[in-house]
């Protein structure tokens, strides 16, 4: 007996008896995950989406074309099927999921021409003019989408001639890359930066802010530059508390541009057209950006916020090399954009192509990204893996060559984040314990709390779900902060560092122990906003 679940026609309209099945957007027999779209069906009032309601192997039962009645079963999903005859597909273009539920967006539409549900979603959220797309008969997502990014990347095109063909789709770049009007050098300053770069490289890091500043370039406040460093570029920008360690050569024939709170460690080498990196960049040692191909035009490199760099990494920019926000790229991972090896006329590959990481992306250690790979939105890679196409969004890959294992991640329900707050609360406590800090034993009642002393000072540490249950009174402590998953409730007293660790947000006044609370917090992950944040005091 088939343990398939069943593929049913949907009640989308109250009046509809049947709809017509106009398109499969799968082949039978496929593999298709729960929520993709299976299908696309016309009812009398729109054209939508039929979605998986699970994952596994599609069979399907209905041919496109035909007009079934609400409630009838066109497909089974499972490893096996209630024998019958299976057809052949009408259609193979892929969409994104969508609720049954969702009504299409209102608003005057080109006569003669059908919008899909999710078009119609997405004309609204891009605040776009259905007029766009008079010529066309029937408008889905991707047809919006695809305008969307030749709209992006047109844009970013103006930004740098590099960008020309690039999908920004899932990528955030950093504000400062189309902040391109200041920091231009005096020639005069360039030329003896190029003809002797070791008589500045020599410098105390004061003396060479002040010259930097002098001759045009942009820096910040309190930009510290490690000894032997050297900054070579017709155009400079950096942030406010720049950090760049020591013996650091930073050359390149257009742009250097650091977004505030950026950390660089010793060693770092950059060669090549442009270099951008966004706010609280964080990046270890003996990074070498640059390789073969670094002289070539299109040899550029954009980084997003609060992007963590490991040590030991190789980054060929021979072609545009882009991460997203809050990508992290470890240990001695390589990022190569092209290959040289035997003649292209012998069948030899010879390949020249960009390196994208979306936002949220995670390359591990020891990987290797071959030209033209793309690491999709929230998508990793698994260390020792070597990626030569396109990680899907949301995906774990891994291998050489890397293949799609499973999710990136696992969804845990309200018990579950409870049971990891509270280990986190006794994490916390025992590592302040261990670095010499007094604490008290945990608390579970009235709420799960701890409270600390430190030279004199003392701290309270405290867990509720919700702020809305916690009490108004004071703390009685010098420091107080309440991690919780709901904050929209008002402070009990403005006293408290309120952290919410779902939202990620921090409100109230810091201090020496609320900067040890967001600390132990980013290490797990959970970066708080505002930011940027640079950890410089504290107890662990």
């Amino acid at each position: 007996m088939s343990d398939a679940i069943p593929v049913e026609i949907p009640l989308v309209n109250v009046n509809d008896e049947t709809v017509k099945l106009t398109a499969w957007l799968v082949q039978d027999g496929e593999d298709v995950r729960e929520g993709q779209n299976l299908a696309e069906l016309e009812t009398s009032k729109a054209l939508v989406e039929l979605a998986a309601p699970a994952s596994g192997r599609i069979h399907i039962r209905i041919a496109a074309g035909n007009e079934p009645a609400v409630g009838t079963v066109v497909a089974y999903i499972g490893a096996d099927a209630p024998a019958t005859t299976p057809v052949q597909r009408a259609a193979s273009t892929l969409g994104s999921p969508l609720p049954m539920s969702l009504s299409p967006v209102p608003g005057i539409l080109p006569s003669g021409t059908r919008f899909s549900k999710k078009a119609l979603e997405l004309l609204a959220r891009h605040n776009l003019s259905a007029e766009l797309f008079r010529d066309f008969t029937m408008v889905r997502e991707q047809d919006i989408l695809a305008l969307v990014n030749r709209a992006a990347a047109a844009s970013a095109e103006q930004l740098h001639h590099a960008m020309k063909g690039i999908s920004l789709d899932g990528l955030t770049l950093p504000a400062l890359f189309a902040e391109c009007s200041t920091g231009h050098l005096d020639p005069e300053f360039l030329q003896s930066l190029r003809k002797n770069p070791e008589t500045i490289a020599s410098l105390p890091s004061a003396e060479k802010c002040r010259l930097y500043r002098e001759h045009g370039a942009v820096i910040g406040d309190d930009v510290i530059f490690g000894q032997g460093t050297i900054l070579v570029a017709p155009q400079i920008q950096l942030g406010d508390r720049v950090r760049i360690g020591e013996n650091g050569s930073l050359i390149l024939r257009e742009r250097l541009a650091i977004s505030a709170w950026s950390s660089f460690r010793e060693g770092l080498s950059i060669r090549g057209g442009t270099a951008v990196f966004g706010k609280s960049t964080f990046a270890g040692k003996r990074i070498l950006i640059g390789g073969g191909g670094n002289a070539d035009p299109w040899a550029l490199l954009v980084v997003g916020d609060n992007v963590y760099l490991g040590d030991d990494l190789f980054i060929n920019i021979c072609r545009p090399i882009l991460l997203g926000k809050e990508v992290f790229l470890t240990q001695r991972s390589v990022l190569v954009t092209h290959n040289i090896g035997h003649s292209i006329l012998e069948g030899w590959e010879n390949t020249f192509a960009p390196i994208i990481l979306e936002d949220f992306s995670q390359v591990g250690m020891n990987s290797t990204l071959y030209a033209g790979s793309r690491v999709g939105h929230s998508a990793i890679v698994g260390s020792n893996s070597y990626v030569i196409s396109s990680i899907p969004r949301g995906k774990l890959a891994m291998g050489v060559p890397a293949r799609v294992v499973r999710d990136a991640v696992r969804p845990i329900d309200r018990k579950k984040q409870l049971q990891i707050a509270e280990t986190m609360v006794r994490q916390f406590q025992e590592l302040l314990i261990l670095k010499g800090v007094e604490a008290s034993t945990i608390e579970t009642q009235p709420i799960l709390q701890f409270t600390a002393r430190y030279q004199g000072k003392s701290y309270r540490l405290a867990f509720i779900e919700s702020l809305a249950h916690l009490s108004s009174s004071s703390s009685g402590a010098d420091e107080s902060v309440v991690w919780t998953f709901e904050s929209s409730a008002t402070s009990p007293s403005s006293s408290w560092v309120i952290m919410d660790l779902l939202a990620k947000t921090i409100s109230g006044p810091s201090g020496m122990f609320s900067d040890s609370a967001r600390e132990f917090l980013r290490k797990r992950g959970i970066r708080l906003q505002p930011g940027p944040w640079l950890y410089q005091r504290g107890l662990i």
